[in-house]
């Protein structure tokens, strides 16, 4: 999402270049999901490729639904004719991904402490009942 946004906005890129430009600068499967966004932006409306394209990423990564579905609401802030527009809905976007990300770092940790207390007394109980 950086990357689209970044092309809008400094090289004032049109969608189709700008998915473009971001697929050369990305991994498989992401960079296949951008040229083949990039190629259907010829006709219809954005927001149904937009979702039919991102049904087709959740097929070849290991994005859930629930990510698939928060990615949505940005085929709805793309596609605008006013630039700003376009890249004050990718920033909030952005932010929003990036909260996302913090929480589920926090859980992470917990989950860590949790898992290794628990190795832990699983590990000591093991030995109290093979001695």
């Amino acid at each position: 999402m950086i990357l689209i946004s970044n092309d809008i906005r400094y090289r004032h890129s049109v969608l189709q270049e700008a998915f473009l430009n971001s697929a050369k600068k990305t991994d498989k499967p992401f960079a296949e999901w951008l040229r083949l966004l990039a190629d259907r932006l010829y006709g219809g409306d954005f927001y149904d490729i937009w979702c039919l394209s991102l049904s087709e990423l959740d097929k070849s990564t290991c994005l859930t639904e629930g990510d698939i579905e928060e990615l949505k609401p940005i085929g709805q802030t793309l596609g605008y004719l006013d630039i700003s527009a376009q890249e004050m809905g990718l920033r909030l976007e952005i932010d929003n991904l990036h909260e996302k990300i913090l929480k589920l770092d926090e859980n992470l940790y917990d989950r860590m402490k949790v898992s290794v207390v628990a190795g832990t007394v699983l590990g000591i109980l093991t030995v109290v009942v093979l001695v």
